[in-house]
């Protein structure tokens, strides 16, 4: 067998500067360290699954996760951009978007159009992960079944389009929690969340629930961030003590999705303090770390990196918060994947593409590039399993 280091070496040498860099992203993932243990993730049905030449190693990998995923927030009201934006993912090697604007028209007005854009994501083998959220809003622990139903109800209809492959149900969702993150819509108990996880797997039972976290704090950080106006409908009984609390984040993380996402944007964060000292790859170590503490190893754990600036959010100066660069995004996922993720989805595309008034920050067409190379890598070598199989497969096929 050629040796796969004087391989690199040769190749480096070799290729032009975009192959470069993808080859220092594989590189360094591959050269991070032992990865945590993972066991074999059950085979994802995916009705659109192409297999030639052409397409990047992860698809020889039947079953393996999505490795290579964006956020989106374009919705279908322009098919011509829809399919052009869908050509381009697919040029990158994207095979995953979860769009916040995707939500199914409320007459047959615009069904075409939504239609359209399921059915180009299918023709340029992209899946969707479809948001869930929306039909949430509003549900509290007393109103919640009328609002399980009507999410049931969505699925019930969508659940035929072969584009769809998975449901984005919770984005940023603590059980009983009102008022931080995703739980400003809506507020369910964990028992409410596991219910429609049920729910959803009877009328559906063949694709994956996702959901995402930001934080899934211990207990002594949930009594620290939470206080009594984020618990307006009382402390469950599984806050009382750190042993019970760690069951119900057990529970919350296993059985209320199959696909586990976790989120970290350190770079430029306004709620970092200044004594702060933690590098970017010490925050996105500890929310991964937990995530795959807490998960069931046979659900995929998906890290979200940072591909915007907090500035773009007006929470600081474009000085302060820069954008991530290739190297910023390429130590993000070298720390995720250390710590057991087993792929990762960029947020956001939208954040990079679309001009909003107000929000168009200086350095993001640089940001968009350097995405646009990282998403080339990812697509191109997929997601290391280990460090013996991966490197001189990727090597002969470049």
């Amino acid at each position: 067998m050629p040796n796969p280091i004087l391989l690199a070496v040769f190749a480096s040498l070799t290729a032009p500067f975009s192959r470069l860099s993808c080859w220092w992203l594989l590189l360094a993932l591959l050269l991070a360290g032992p990865a945590i243990a993972q066991d074999e993730v059950s085979p994802v049905a995916s009705a659109h699954a192409r297999m030639d030449e052409e397409q990047c190693i992860r698809d020889a990998w039947p079953g393996r996760p999505v490795v290579n995923g964006v956020f989106l927030s374009h919705g279908y009201w322009q098919p011509q951009e829809v399919e052009e934006l869908m050509a381009e993912l697919e040029s990158l090697g994207v095979d995953l978007v979860l769009d916040y604007a995707l939500i199914p028209p409320e007459d047959d007005t615009w069904q075409w159009a939504f239609n359209s854009y399921l059915d180009s994501a299918e023709e340029h083998g992209i899946r969707v992960a479809f948001y869930l959220a929306p039909a949430l809003y509003g549900a509290t622990p007393e109103t919640a079944d009328e609002y399980l139903q009507r999410t049931v109800d969505v699925v019930a209809a969508l659940k035929y389009h072969p584009a769809i492959s998975a449901w984005y149900v919770h984005d940023e969702v603590l059980p009983l929690i009102s008022g931080e993150g995703g739980t400003v819509h809506y507020t369910l108990t964990l028992q409410q969340m596991e219910q429609l996880y049920q729910r959803i797997k009877i009328e559906d039972p063949s694709r994956p629930q996702l959901n995402v976290w930001s934080q899934l704090p211990t207990w002594n950080g949930f009594n620290r961030i939470f206080q009594e106006e984020h618990l307006p409908y009382g402390r469950p009984d599984w806050l009382a003590e750190p042993f019970g609390y760690e069951a119900a984040m057990r529970m919350l993380v296993r059985q209320t999705c199959d696909w586990v996402l976790v989120d970290s944007y350190p770079l430029g964060a306004h709620w970092r303090g200044s004594d702060d000292g933690r590098t970017n790859e010490a925050h996105v170590a500890e929310i991964v770390r937990r995530a795959h503490r807490l998960r069931n190893r046979q659900q995929p754990l998906i890290f979200v990196y940072q591909a915007f600036s907090w500035a773009q959010y007006g929470t600081n100066g474009p000085e302060a918060a820069p954008f991530p660069r290739f190297e910023d995004m390429r130590t993000m996922l070298v720390s995720a994947w250390r710590n057991g993720a087993d792929g990762a989805v960029a947020y956001s595309w939208f954040d990079l593409t679309k001009d909003i008034p107000g929000h168009n920050v200086p350095g993001r067409e640089a940001c968009l590039a350097d995405l646009r190379e990282v998403l080339s890598c990812l697509g191109r070598w997929g997601w290391p399993e280990d460090k013996s199989s991966l490197p001189y497969q990727a090597i002969t096929r470049w």
